[in-house]
């Protein structure tokens, strides 16, 4: 079995983030709640990856004990303002269902090649229409990275334990072989979060060490949300 290592990435991010909405997630120990605060560290996340990494791909799910697409993939640089407002829209949904979100966030994962194509179709045709000519060899003169530099990656915040449907560790271990990297973050009350789960659900760390944290209050998740913006890349060696 390889150890992964992990370096920054050049190319392009597909992000997806996934955002526990069950009823829990309206307790207020974190002000104004855990859901608000939820919500917070998720804005951050976009605003970081418009500025920095604009290119990049971002959706967002809500999940209880069924999964929502909250807003479909997406350039972030194009479309932060909606992917903003999403959030907003996020209700809560009864129960906690890890399996159902992996599941939702592996549908939207597995079609990388027809959103970059989509998004090499707009820019052809652009390219085509201020340069004239071969619209391919201008992509290449603007350095678009190829498909094969892309990542894909999750995160998924709970603040509790997985109470309906199957086990989701099979899932997260089918986007693992993948290639998808999956970070997990547990808020509130330790003793209600099941970090056993979700520390299986993540990705390792070139030491071994699960890619899962767990974060009691709101800047230091905010915090968390902006580091998770940059741009990783696994290497199996």
């Amino acid at each position: 079995m390889t150890t992964p290592t992990y370096r920054r990435c050049e190319g392009i991010e597909f992000l997806v983030t996934l955002l526990d909405v069950s009823p829990s997630m309206l307790i207020d120990d974190l002000e104004p709640s855990r859901l608000q605060v939820g919500r917070a560290a998720n804005r951050s996340l976009i605003t970081a990856k418009a500025r920095d990494h604009p290119n990049d791909l971002v959706a967002v799910i809500g999940f209880g004990g069924t999964a929502r697409l909250v807003h479909g993939p997406a350039v972030v640089g194009d479309s932060t303002q909606s992917l903003l407002r999403s959030l907003d829209g996020i209700e809560c949904i009864e129960w906690t269902n890890f399996h159902a979100a992996l599941t939702l966030a592996e549908s939207v994962l597995r079609a990388p090649e027809t959103m970059a194509a989509k998004v090499q179709r707009g820019a052809s045709q652009l390219l085509s229409k201020l340069v004239g000519g071969n619209a391919s060899t201008a992509l290449r003169a603007c350095n678009r990275p190829s498909q094969d530099r892309s990542v894909r990656r999750i995160i998924l915040l709970s603040d509790g334990e997985h109470t309906r449907g199957p086990s989701p560790v099979p899932t997260a271990e089918r986007l693992k072989q993948m290639g998808v990297i999956i970070d997990c973050i547990g808020i509130a009350d330790r003793a209600n979060v099941d970090e056993a789960m979700l520390k299986a659900i993540a990705s390792r760390n070139p030491d071994g060490s699960p890619r899962y944290c767990f974060v009691r209050d709101r800047q230091s998740l905010i915090r968390e949300y902006k580091a998770l913006a940059g741009h990783i890349r696994v290497i199996e060696e």
